[in-house]
């Protein structure tokens, strides 16, 4: 049962991360969601190491994301459809052919 809370915890992170982003855009300002979870700061620590060095995090918390939130430098024009990359999209359905791996 922990473990099915824990994996339903980060799952509705990604709810708030969304729900932040959203706030901050309609308040005018920008947002940057960063990845901290499974990811490596160096070749010695991993991201959420280093995190909860930086603010002093309790060890019992686990660091998910950061989103970092300020005034927009460029305003940027929204795609237009004809610019989306629908090879790589699949609607209502999986489909592994259009799933492209960095093979480097």
């Amino acid at each position: 049962m922990a473990a099915y809370f824990r994996n339903f915890q980060k799952f509705g992170s990604s709810f708030w991360i969304d729900f932040i982003q959203l706030e901050a855009e309609s308040l005018g300002l920008g947002s940057c969601w960063v990845q901290i979870n499974r990811r490596f700061y160096n070749d010695d620590i991993t991201a959420n190491e280093y995190i909860h060095e930086q603010f002093n995090i309790p060890e019992r918390l686990e660091v998910l994301s950061i989103i970092g939130i300020g005034y927009k430098a460029v305003e940027r024009p929204r795609l237009s459809e004809s610019d989306m990359l629908w090879d790589k999209i699949s609607i209502n359905n999986y489909n592994d052919q259009k799933i492209f791996l960095d093979t480097d």
